[in-house]
């Protein structure tokens, strides 16, 4: 009989075959050098005080193979533009009209704490986003402004250890698969700054995982996991603003020591890697590291084998940019929830992913299977209050109004007896039409 292997050996099997997938075959940085060329020429031609600064993981060495999503900082003279702060993305998108008609005819202004820019290049995807250049966190004006600061620690810490880019790269791709990844409003997940912390913290990405089976044991509520890289402070609670300390982890920003780093991460997706990681751990295998395509099949699928009533939808939506677009589908998707529970439904579970680059929302709501009596019993005032009494009768004037113990009830008609109907008229809702261009139901 053939000895298994050691889970050990597993593990680091798949990783290696992971990170062989994973590793960038082409050099992005070269690829996107041109374009940074052009900018800096069209920002010299207008006279202003400014340069392209290559960010995000593509300059810490830490981007995905096919990942072509490129960050670019353009970092104005903080002297010279300090108090113009507000007018930093107009200035901007006149150097970019300047730009070659290749580059300036695909020109995308999007909303934001600071309006940034898209454009779409040599199969390469540029988001480029005004700065003040600054070297002391605390003349930062906007979050942005610290952005090229963190490629500097990153890459500090990538340069002590040689392997640290790659298990960034591990740990990215495994919370891409998990579904955490992402810290628009939409998401509430990790973000890439949070991911390249949590790992140098941890030292790899393994060990990070290890260090999830300690947190599972914590209770996730009011930043019970603290974590201070550069130990800036004795308490960091007590130093950390509270409204900043709702998220599961304290994570104080090295290089903004006041900030809580993971301030938009979700308790719920905290809890989703923690569960992947364990699973994980558990039983190794590649499908940890594969981003399944979700699908309304995949989605009936997954759910097959579960009880209730299952319904997915596709939001199409109006393309105001990721985060502006991604929230706006959110809240419609949000709203059927809150209304079905209004309604007396119960949702079992329910799900949203959006798509930044399709503009759509794949959701799905998966009710109790139940048909709700006719009539439902309204609580009213209690009998004491004679004022509120009388406005009860009042409201409820052609219904039969009656006592019990020392309150007023009433009996009234439902809308909606059962989730399909509830679904069919709840998209057709002025703050759901609205918000969405189209629904598809599937």
């Amino acid at each position: 009989m053939r000895k298994s292997m050691p889970k050990k050996e597993v593990i680091n099997k798949i990783l290696k075959k992971v990170l062989k997938e994973i590793n960038p075959k082409e050099d992005v940085v070269k690829k996107a050098r041109p374009f940074l060329k052009e900018l800096d020429e069209a920002l010299k031609k207008l006279k202003i005080n400014a340069y392209a600064f290559l960010g995000g993981s593509t300059a810490k060495n830490t981007y995905l193979e096919g990942d072509y999503d490129i960050d670019v900082f353009v970092r104005f003279n903080y002297e010279e533009y300090k108090d113009k702060e507000q007018e930093l993305s107009n200035i901007l998108e006149k150097a970019l009209k300047k730009l070659p008609k290749e580059s300036s005819k695909t020109l995308k202004r999007q909303n934001g704490s600071r309006d940034y820019f898209h454009i779409k290049k040599d199969k390469l995807f540029f988001e480029i986003v005004p700065v003040l250049e600054i070297n002391n966190p605390e003349l930062a004006i906007n979050i942005t402004d610290m952005s090229p600061l963190h490629v500097a620690y990153v890459n500090k810490a990538c340069k002590k250890n040689s392997e640290l880019n790659n298990e960034i790269r591990l740990t990215k791709r495994f919370a891409k698969s998990a579904r955490v990844y992402g810290a628009e409003t939409h998401i509430s997940g990790f973000s890439g700054h949070i991911i390249d912390l949590l790992t140098i913290y941890a030292g790899s990405f393994l060990k990070l995982l290890e260090l999830t089976k300690k947190w599972s044991k914590l209770e996730l509520e009011n930043s019970s996991i603290i974590i201070d890289l550069e130990k800036h402070h004795k308490f960091p609670k007590r130093e950390i603003s509270k409204d900043k300390q709702t998220s599961p982890i304290l994570l104080v920003d090295p290089v903004q020591p006041y900030r809580n780093a993971a301030a938009a991460l979700s308790k719920e997706k905290l809890e989703m890697f923690i569960k992947a990681a364990t699973a994980f751990l558990k039983e190794p295998k590649e499908s940890f590291f594969e981003i399944k395509k979700l699908t309304p099949k995949t989605i009936r699928e997954e759910q097959k084998s579960k009880q209730g009533k299952l319904f997915v939808l596709k939001f199409v939506m109006e393309d105001l940019g990721k985060n502006v677009t991604g929230a706006i589908a959110m809240k419609a998707y949000e709203f059927i929830l809150k209304e079905a529970k209004k309604n007396d439904f119960k949702i079992l579970e329910s799900k949203f992913e959006y798509s930044d680059k399709k503009h759509e929302a794949l959701v799905f709501y998966r009710f109790k299977e139940e048909v709700l009596e006719e009539e439902k019993e309204l609580l009213g005032p209690p009998t004491k209050l004679k004022k509120d009494v009388a406005a009860f009768k009042k409201k409820h004037k052609n219904k039969e109004v009656y006592e019990r113990g020392t309150r007023l009830f009433v009996k009234t008609k439902r809308i909606f007896l059962e989730p399909k109907k509830f679904i069919k008229e709840i998209i057709k809702e002025k703050y759901v039409s609205e918000r969405v261009k189209k629904i598809e139901v599937f």
